[in-house]
């Protein structure tokens, strides 16, 4: 028998974060003008040990996905300048410590950026699982600065970068 009803209990377990997982990044442009933009995610995965504790998670992004909607703009981050996606096409997160406390869930761990690791803690919220398929959002600010992503100072683009997943995922 499944379950057919919304709980924000994880079955065991190995789930799969699925393609059709949004990120969106925003930074501050000349400290007044939020800047928006997106990243396609390649796989990941989040693990649950029997007792329903979530005890791993893994995410593999596209650096070379970046898009703002401005072809310029996305053409000068996807350079050497930023995130040099043509030598690092990938950027991974990988959680070192989780943390439950109802409602949220924090996850800490290390992102890499240009081969550069820096801390990432993420605030998980609005947790639902039905059957096999899950969604919840995470947030997350990142110093991008600490990631050897800082070619221009802070008046003109913001250090800290506002991170938001709309994170879906399915029993593998």
């Amino acid at each position: 028998m499944t379950n057919s009803q919304p709980t924000t209990a994880f079955p065991p377990g190995t789930w799969a974060i699925t393609p059709d997982t949004s990120i969106t990044l925003t930074v501050k442009l000349l400290k007044m003008i939020d800047v928006t933009a997106t990243l396609g995610l390649i796989d990941g995965t989040v693990a649950i040990a029997p007792d329903g504790t979530p005890t791993g998670v893994t995410a593999n992004v596209d650096a070379t996905s970046f898009a703002s909607g401005i072809a310029r703009r996305d053409e000068h981050i996807a350079s050497d300048d930023f995130l040099d996606s043509t030598t690092y096409p990938l950027i991974t997160f990988s959680a070192t410590q989780i943390t439950t406390s109802q409602p949220e869930v924090q996850v800490g761990g290390t992102v890499t950026v240009r081969g550069v690791d820096a801390p990432l803690v993420l605030t998980v919220t609005d947790i639902t699982i039905e059957d096999t398929t899950a969604e919840l959002n995470a947030t997350a600010m990142v110093d991008r600065s600490l990631l050897g992503v800082s070619k221009f100072p802070s008046f003109v683009i913001g250090h800290n970068v506002a991170v938001s997943l709309g994170v879906h995922l399915s029993v593998s």
